[in-house]
């Protein structure tokens, strides 16, 4: 499935469950690295990072993500609707991963197992 087309999809759900969504697009008030997708769920801020595939967050990206993290955020790498509802009920359970989650690998993002 085309990355585009997921992120629709990932739009569309998290919808569904109530959550504010925003996409962040290049510009001047944006930062390199920043995650495809925030999310505002049950008062928890939430940043998503899309991913096709076998394919890894780049270093900036998980540099960006693991910064959310440490600021209370909750963060991912996802590839499915799946990943993305696993994100969501970790946040209906007041559940928090020890860092941003790669639901690919079962590590965080910057390789440590969680």
């Amino acid at each position: 499935m085309l990355e585009s087309k997921l992120k629709k999809e990932i739009r569309e759900y998290v919808k569904s469950r109530g959550a504010f969504w925003s996409t962040v697009t290049g510009g001047v008030s944006s930062k390199p690295g920043d995650p495809d997708l925030i999310l505002c769920y049950k008062g928890r801020y939430v940043a998503l990072e899309v991913k096709q595939g076998r394919k890894k967050a780049e270093a900036l990206q998980a540099h960006r993500l693991q910064q959310i993290h440490d600021a209370g955020g909750m963060a991912a790498v996802v590839r499915s609707i799946i990943d993305v509802e696993l994100v969501l009920d970790a946040v209906d359970k007041g559940r928090r991963p020890d860092g941003p989650v790669d639901f690919i690998s079962g590590q965080n993002v910057l390789g440590v197992y969680i």
